[in-house]
């Protein structure tokens, strides 16, 4: 039978933790989200979760995760008290659909990671010019939007334009280290007026994958001290190597694995984590 769990922490360099990450089943169907609010805009913690509920929502009246619907559903949990900039934040999704292969949505900046029944991985790592993801709801003001398209919004960049997305994909074999081709990459142009370049969508079929998982960006964040005493920036392998290595993939599976990693393997390697992490996963193998 399917599962599906999630799991979010704080980073040390935050006073509030602006990740949510959110599984479960609607009507039957499987689910995850997680969500990163941005760290310079108003109540982030508040819209990312407003997001993440969106999905579900849209589950639930509407047996699908419709792109197009999740923003108008977020915007009406902000309601009169909070800013429109609350939800100033990135969605990553993943869903067993009608056929029960996984689609999975992703807006923003973040991590993939699809093993398959062969025991490989694939690893797709998504980035945006300047640190700076293409949020759902720039949509809400186009002036707000152009502006950010033009480089010039709260990042100090001008006539250097964002809304670039680059997208890494890496394939590994079963010991996660040890590379089996050439990293490709490609990206892709937010576009003015079309809502679904703010997204990157993909298709697992599930005689193929049998776990799908999605993190926030704070998968980059893990450092540990070199033998100079300097911190250094983890790879991204071999914090991925730790947290996909579930021991059981029934009930709380995510969690389970990520509060050994966080609890028992990080302080015992002296690693830590300075931005915020979400982490989610849906398992579609067999008993």
């Amino acid at each position: 039978m399917p599962s599906s769990d999630s799991f979010f922490s704080i980073g040390t360099s935050h006073k509030i933790c602006q990740d949510y990450a959110i599984a479960g089943a609607v009507k039957g169907t499987p689910f995850v989200a997680i969500s990163d609010g941005c760290s310079s805009s108003p109540h982030t913690d508040f819209g990312s979760r407003f997001l993440c509920l969106a999905v579900q929502e849209s589950l639930q009246l509407l047996n699908t995760m419709n792109q197009e619907a999740i923003l108008p559903m977020a915007c009406a949990s902000v309601g009169k008290l909070l800013p429109w900039e609350c939800l100033d934040a990135t969605l990553f999704t993943v869903h067993e659909d009608h056929n029960h292969d996984l689609d999975a949505r992703l807006s923003g900046d973040g991590v993939m990671v699809a093993r398959r029944k062969d025991g490989s991985f694939t690893v797709w790592d998504i980035e945006f010019n300047h640190n700076a993801p293409a949020y759902l709801s720039y949509q809400l003001n186009r002036q707000r939007l152009t502006t950010y398209l033009s480089g010039k919004l709260s990042i100090g960049v001008v006539g250097d334009q964002c809304g670039i997305r680059t997208i890494k994909r890496s394939t590994y074999g079963t010991d996660f280290l040890k590379l089996e081709w050439t990293n490709e990459v490609h990206t892709q142009e937010v576009v003015v007026g079309n809502p679904s370049t703010f997204w990157f969508s993909y298709l697992f079929g599930i005689d193929n994958v049998d776990t799908v998982a999605i993190f926030s960006d704070g998968v980059h964040s893990f450092q540990r001290k070199n033998s100079l005493g300097h911190l250094e920036s983890i790879p991204l392998e071999e914090v991925l190597r730790q947290l996909m290595a579930f021991k059981g993939m029934k009930g709380e599976f995510v969690t389970r694995r990520c509060h050994k990693f966080f609890n028992k393997f990080c302080v015992e390697n002296g690693w830590s984590h300075y931005d915020d992490f979400s982490m989610a996963a849906i398992y579609v193998g067999g008993d």
